[in-house]
């Protein structure tokens, strides 16, 4: 069980890492972006997420596969576990690559604010959106601190996980035969 929830948490966080490199390196500093890419970069951030439901998926079933060929029984829970393992693996990398980015780029969330700010005044929002906007990015002020950023993303990305293991393990947990004779 271990062998898989390493194998695929450890695939899926260096790829959430390497696709974040990969976007920060080809979208840039946020302080000069032009909004049209600001909409395209926060799509395929989502994406990070698609990895971890990815190595999830392959990581229990990876497990499935191995309990059914050796002939050992598998519980629902036993299948979730791996998920949970996964998720837990990932959602380091998330968090810890979150710290890295928040330490290196401290005026991050600064930079995003103005951008949904002229997002909100070029869609002609108005003055009491904008008023809105700037206010709950003050209420979020915790998370220019890269330990809050991290921990944050850290939780955010073991929940998401978490919940899908559970999905996932519905669909993946062993089936229970009844036969005619026995009903």
């Amino acid at each position: 069980m271990k062998k898989a929830a390493l194998t695929f948490g450890l695939i899926g966080g260096v790829l959430v890492i390497i696709y974040s490199a990969i976007l920060f390196m080809t979208f840039g500093d946020f302080g000069n972006m032009p909004l049209d890419k600001l909409g395209i970069l926060e799509v395929m951030g989502y994406l990070n997420y698609l990895i971890l439901i990815l190595a999830i998926f392959f990581a229990m079933r990876a497990q499935k596969k191995e309990w059914s060929e050796s002939g050992q029984s598998m519980k629902y829970m036993s299948i979730v576990k791996v998920g949970l393992m996964v998720s837990f693996i990932v959602a380091l990398f998330v968090g810890i690559g979150e710290f890295i980015y928040i330490s290196i780029n401290p005026e991050f969330f600064n930079q995003y604010g103005d951008l949904m700010v002229r997002k909100l005044e070029a869609g002609g929002a108005s003055a009491q959106e904008i008023t809105d906007l700037r206010q709950s990015m003050e209420d979020f002020k915790w998370m220019q601190n890269p330990i809050g950023s991290g921990v944050f993303y850290f939780f955010e990305s073991f929940v998401i996980g978490a919940v899908i293991a559970f999905i996932f393990g519905i669909f993946l947990r062993p089936k229970n035969k009844v036969s005619m004779a026995q009903a």
